[in-house]
């Protein structure tokens, strides 16, 4: 069947839209997260169409115009002081795909070449977009448009934890305002190693920067901080924290209660002897007998830390979205479907 791709008709109707199709894909994987806009979001995606700061596609059938697909291209400016603007440029889009199909090949060829041309004039050349695990075959869709997996969001059950032992000499506690020091040249060396046994996607921070909020953090209910210490000497750091429906900005993947693991941290000359699975254990026993009793655990990776990779994926961790990014100025022409 053939379509037509235009920019986007009667956006409140279509992102109305967008939601029923989410929740088809998600009613096929019983297993992905029920993900839903709140109204000021889909107002503020409206208010962007109109001025043309966002770009916003659909493909519609040429027969009855029915709509088929929907590509969303939203530029999105970091902040120069945050952590992520030393792993990403200041400005780069986010594109949000939403269709019938699990897996629209033609519909997202199209539909990004639209996307692309639009992101150019602005001087975006930075795209990313995020793929559930469950949605291979989109996943090689974008891949063949020129994207790659950067970072991974894993989650897995709190309950079953496997025993271990804890290595010798090294100690659990934690941590305390007075660690700050110990902690800022552990990350110094870390960010000069630029891999830990457990990397999240957000870099370390620039030393003197390294939780301006501690003090106020190691009085809050809902986060921890750990330490392992091997003769005194600081060789490992992991904290997180649990969080309620509707609160945090991961809040929407999961609708109950959930420990996130911000950080995890051994010093390169300690890794492989068992400090970080120590340190995760003590971190989901403290999480299951927190005050919000969550039953899962979250946490992102960058998929290009093998070390890290592996080291999740062997506690437990099971990948559920991938984040995938391109840096490019323009696609390149394939020929294929019309551009």
């Amino acid at each position: 069947m053939g379509f037509i791709c235009r920019p986007l008709h009667n956006p409140a109707e279509r992102i109305s839209l967008m939601h029923r199709w989410r929740a088809r894909i998600e009613d096929l994987h019983p297993q992905l997260p029920r993900v839903r806009l709140q109204a000021s979001e889909l107002q503020d995606i409206q208010t962007a169409i109109a001025r043309q700061q966002c770009g916003a596609w659909e493909t519609v059938t040429q027969t009855d115009e029915t709509p088929q697909s929907m590509l969303l291209a939203i530029p999105t400016s970091l902040d120069p002081n945050s952590p992520k603007a030393q792993f990403f440029p200041q400005r780069y889009a986010m594109l949000q795909l939403s269709s019938l199909k699990p897996a629209p090949r033609r519909e997202l060829f199209a539909l990004y070449s639209k996307a692309a041309g639009f992101l150019q004039q602005k001087g975006i050349g930075v795209h990313r977009c995020s793929v559930y695990a469950a949605q291979q075959e989109l996943a090689e869709t974008w891949s063949d448009l020129g994207f790659a997996r950067y970072h991974c969001h894993a989650v897995r059950s709190m309950e079953d934890l496997a025993p271990f032992n804890l290595p010798p000499r090294v100690r659990l506690r934690p941590a305390g305002i007075s660690d700050r020091p110990a902690l800022e040249q552990l990350f110094r060396v870390l960010a000069a190693q630029h891999h830990t046994p457990a990397m999240a996607i957000t870099p370390p921070p620039a030393a003197g920067q390294i939780y301006a909020g501690l003090e106020q953090e190691l009085a809050a209910p809902r986060v921890a901080h750990f330490i392992a210490e091997l003769d005194g000497d600081i060789i490992g750091y992991i904290d997180g924290y649990t969080t309620v429906h509707g609160e945090g900005y991961l809040a929407p993947l999961t609708g109950e209660p959930f420990l996130y693991i911000r950080n995890c941290s051994v010093a390169p000359a300690r890794q492989g002897m068992g400090v970080g699975t120590a340190l995760l254990h003590q971190l989901l026993e403290w999480g299951r007998c927190s005050i919000d009793r969550p039953r899962r655990a979250h946490l992102d990776y960058r998929t290009a830390n093998i070390p890290g990779s592996s080291f999740w994926c062997g506690h437990g961790f099971n990948p559920l979205l991938y984040g995938l990014l391109r840096v490019s100025q323009q696609p390149k022409k394939r020929g294929l479907f019309g551009w």
